[in-house]
């Protein structure tokens, strides 16, 4: 799974785009894995789930957004949106990811 993100109609560089399960619970000695992947310097995006750019497995999904101010630091910082894109209860968009490689529309956001 790959896309883009435009913040105001521009890419956005270091945004974190996370796929969260919908429907998955988690369990005890179940693992809902983590679907994420942080957007380059043109906005795009290919998830990890197991391994590095392996994509999402099939299913449906609730995407949120994160734009830390260190991405990649440990000590990220806060949230830009102060998390009003990270809400899986009102994601940003809801996919369904098939087997294949998918192509997500750009996803846009105005804050």
């Amino acid at each position: 799974m790959r896309g883009t993100v435009l913040v105001a109609g521009q890419p956005a560089e270091g945004v974190l785009v996370v796929f969260q399960p919908l429907g998955a619970k988690s369990e005890p000695g179940r693992v809902v894995p983590r679907t994420m992947a942080p957007t380059d310097a043109n906005g795009e995006f290919r998830l990890s789930t197991f391994g590095s750019h392996d994509g999402a497995p099939p299913g449906e999904y609730a995407v949120t957004l994160a734009w830390h101010e260190r991405p990649f630091d440990e000590n990220i910082g806060e949230d830009r949106w102060k998390g009003k894109f990270g809400n899986p209860a009102q994601p940003v968009r809801r996919v369904t990811v098939t087997a294949g490689d998918n192509v997500l529309a750009p996803i846009e956001v105005n804050p």
